[in-house]
Order: C-alpha cells, then sequence, then structure tokens
C-alpha cells in the first residue's frame, strides 16, 4: 500500500490525470482523502482537458444518453454529475476545501502520461502558497 506515511509535510501534489478509466485513479483518489484528512493542502494536476461529463458520454461502454429532462444518464440509469468540473465533485471539493488547487492543461494523447507542463505549473503554485513572496509571481 501506497499510503502517506510521511506525516510531516505540509502539502501533497496529485496526478488525476484519468488513468484505466474516465477519471483520477482510485489509489490517487483515495491518498488525496487521506491527504485532506490530515489536514495537507492537497494541489492536483490533469493532463486532460475535458470535463468528466465530457469524458464519461465520449466513452462508449458507459452508453451515455440524455433523458427527458436533458439530464445525462449512463446504461444503468444512473444520473452522470454534470457540474463542470474536471473529476468527481468529492475530488475537487476536497482539493479547493484544503486551499489548493486542480491545474489543467491540454497535453497532446502521446504525452498524455508524460508532459511535465501541468505538474510544473503545480509545483509553481505550491511554492507560491509555501513561500509567499520568495518567487517571482507569488503573493506577499
Amino acid at each position: 500500500m501506497t499510503e502517506l506515511t510521511d506525516r510531516s509535510c505540509d502539502a501533497m501534489i496529485a496526478n488525476m490525470t484519468p488513468f484505466r478509466g474516465t477519471g483520477a485513479d482510485p489509489g490517487t483518489a483515495y491518498e488525496m482523502g487521506f491527504g485532506c484528512a490530515l489536514g495537507l493542502t492537497v494541489f492536483a494536476y490533469t493532463n486532460l482537458d475535458r470535463t468528466f461529463l465530457q469524458r464519461v458520454v465520449a466513452d462508449p461502454s458507459l452508453c451515455a444518453s440524455q433523458d427527458t429532462s436533458n439530464r445525462w444518464r449512463d446504461a444503468a440509469n444512473m444520473t452522470i454529475e454534470n457540474f463542470g468540473l474536471m473529476d468527481n465533485l468529492m475530488l475537487e471539493g476536497g482539493i479547493r476545501a484544503s486551499g489548493g488547487e486542480l491545474v489543467v492543461a491540454t497535453a497532446p494523447d502521446t504525452e498524455r502520461f508524460t508532459s511535465l507542463v501541468a505538474f510544473e505549473e503545480c509545483v509553481r503554485r505550491v511554492s507560491q502558497v509555501a513561500f509567499p513572496g520568495h518567487y517571482p509571481g507569488s503573493a506577499g
């Protein structure tokens, strides 16, 4: 189990780029929740700039369709959340509640899992929060 065993950190960065599915990796989601429970500031990034709804609708295996009220539903007739978020409401809500941010980048499909553009921006934002006034563009 990869768990946050070093409890001396103040923040974490999570890669929420969808991996083997339409949303963030479940292990990453667990670690984010664990980080929030520890009181860490959680930052995250994704290299895929489509919302959760857009990804679910585009996945033919989920058979998404709109009902008579224009709500999106999956093959099991379950409502697909449409909050305009990049991933599940609980994940993005946890990030915001912790004082962190989600960085979204557009990476070519061939670089979805290797591009560091969003990660580097995420590190920059963490440094602005952790060390205000010490880095160009930071507050303080």
